[in-house]
């Protein structure tokens, strides 16, 4: 686990009116210093393997929610860098048909009304093997609730349902629905959901979303919506629209989605697994960064014609985005945390490996 200091420094803010040009959002995203490893107090490996959830944030004391192997683990500490403690609290049982059999990962959290929930990474393992004798997956997406922050309970389904089954063979190791990260729109009257669709189903590993409706400060769990292709909201479960996705041999993976305030932007951190025939592709791999004023319509980061209002989409760290192989290098799984109340400071985390 690693990170880099990020500042934002605004230079102005105008609001659009829809009946005139768009007037640009001026900021400089930038990241200072190197990068810091937040491991070597922490007996823990392959992690984080999931987005990073604030648990508590304060002065002298900071909790974080992440994977760590096949389980989902709480990290603390006197500060971000300083991270002494880790407690494992979600373990997958290791076998059964359970969506999270295998593997359970909770990162990204949010808190209503008292209570926290978040979205899990489960994963059921057929025998098939990645890239770098990682295991194949057919990955789901369900729901973790507490109402202490210490006893996390997983639902026994996904919440985001999947047209495809572990039992359809797309040919590849991976399959299904996994990686989320949620939080509310910024008038908290729903969640928006980002996560990776593995189906492939005639189309590469990339970046889709939905949501979740919310009344009354509590989150309709119960149904979901996916985005479709026209950008508009069903329940019917369907191939969902890509909203970030690579080009010819690349994928757009592993969101972190945060709301800045001070922006009203909604800002998307990523990694983009860009390979050919001798594996990683080291020109264009790497974590990145892209914009969307409404959450749903990104900035293309990948197209250099794009025109942006709120900001330039760019890589913020180079180096291949899945481990390739048991001695080649990687950094994933990327989290946006803000330490200030502006939400102009904050930190980049990330994981980042030699070799597994």
């Amino acid at each position: 686990l690693s990170i880099l200091l990020l500042s934002l420094t605004t230079c102005s803010k105008v609001e659009d009116d829809i009946n005139e040009t768009p007037k640009n959002i001026e900021f400089e995203f930038s990241l200072e210093g190197n990068p810091v490893n937040l491991s070597t107090k922490l007996n823990v490996s392959y992690f984080n393997d999931i987005t990073i959830g604030v648990k508590e944030f304060r002065n002298d004391f900071v909790s974080l929610i992440t994977a760590s192997g096949t389980k989902t683990i709480e990290i603390t500490g006197s500060s971000i860098e300083n991270l002494t403690d880790s407690k494992v609290i979600l373990s997958p049982p290791g076998s059964g048909n359970l969506p999270y059999a295998n593997y359970i990962g909770v990162g990204q959290l949010i808190k209503t009304n008292g209570k926290f929930y978040g979205l899990y990474h489960g994963e059921l393992h057929d025998g098939s093997i990645l890239p770098g004798g990682v295991a194949g997956f057919y990955g789901s997406v369900g729901l973790v609730s507490s109402n202490d922050g210490i006893n996390f309970i997983p639902s026994q389904d996904a919440v985001i349902p999947n047209y495809m089954t572990k039992d359809d063979d797309n040919g590849y190791g991976d399959g299904g629905y996994g990686e989320p990260s949620m939080l509310f729109s910024k008038d908290s009257t729903e969640l928006f959901v980002y996560y990776v669709d593995h189906n492939r189903d005639y189309r590469e590993v990339n970046i889709c979303m939905g949501k979740f409706d919310v009344i009354n400060g509590e989150p309709q769990f119960n149904t979901f919506y996916f985005l479709s292709e026209d950008k508009s909201f069903t329940s019917n479960v369907i191939k969902a629209k890509e909203v970030v996705k690579g080009e010819i041999n690349s994928h757009a993976i592993f969101p972190h989605v945060t709301y800045n305030k001070t922006l009203d932007v909604y800002i998307m951190v990523f990694s983009l697994n860009a390979f050919g025939s001798s594996g990683c592709n080291f020109n264009d791999s790497g974590i990145y960064i892209t914009y969307s004023k409404d959450g749903i319509n990104w900035i293309d980061p990948f197209d250099i014609n794009a025109i942006s209002y709120i900001g330039n989409p760019k890589k913020l760290i180079s180096g291949c985005s899945i481990p390739f192989s048991q001695t080649s290098s990687f950094a994933w799984h990327p989290s946006l945390i803000y330490t200030n109340e502006d939400q102009t400071e904050g930190y980049l985390l990330y994981s980042y490996g030699e070799s597994l």
